[in-house]
């Protein structure tokens, strides 16, 4: 062998030497690195396992919600149906002594009034009021009265006592007004 082939072993050997130290330290880090990432995994896996029990006693709590809602649900739904039951039993009550009483005018031809309608007194028009206040107060009695125009007119004249002639004035007054507008003038 000669020099040039000794300086190429050399050369080769160290070289190799290089590779094996470069292969160790690629395998190091190669093993650091899936120590970090299995660590990492393993720490993200026991997260994960920590949430999922929480999740499980939630839906625990929520399943325990759940049923007492049903529960109570359920009681109310009794009581309304006994209710029910109650009221519908005091109608059917009421539909039968409806019932007799229409039997009992038809054959009798009597029919008994229990309550007559109640009706609101007006106050008395004494010419000292004005007018359109006593006009507002007897319009609101009127209207809780039920009275339609015939019946107004005729309570209305004889409510308005002394006042009556004032009346008359003021109706000529606004019946001109009407009159006057309804020409354009």
């Amino acid at each position: 062998m000669d020099a040039r082939d000794e300086k190429m072993k050399s050369t080769i050997e160290e070289v190799n030497g290089k590779m094996e130290i470069m292969d160790a330290k690629i395998d190091k880090q190669k093993d650091d690195i899936l120590t970090s990432l299995g660590e990492k995994f393993q720490k993200e896996v026991e997260a994960n396992k920590n949430e999922i029990e929480e999740i499980r006693e939630e839906m625990k709590d929520v399943k325990t919600n759940l049923e007492n809602m049903k529960n109570i649900v359920g009681r109310n739904m009794i009581a309304m149906e006994n209710n029910m039951e109650d009221r519908m039993k005091t109608i059917e009550d009421q539909i039968k002594t409806f019932e007799k009483t229409m039997k009992n005018t038809a054959t009798t031809g009597s029919c008994y009034v229990t309550s007559a309608p109640r009706t609101i007194q007006p106050s008395t028009y004494d010419g000292q009021t004005p007018w359109s206040s006593y006009k507002k107060q007897f319009e609101t009695t009127a209207t809780a009265n039920l009275w339609e125009k015939k019946e107004r007119d005729r309570v209305e004249t004889r409510f308005v006592g002394a006042g009556w002639e004032g009346v008359k004035q003021i109706r000529r007054r606004e019946e001109r007004k009407r009159c006057i507008r309804s020409v354009g003038i």
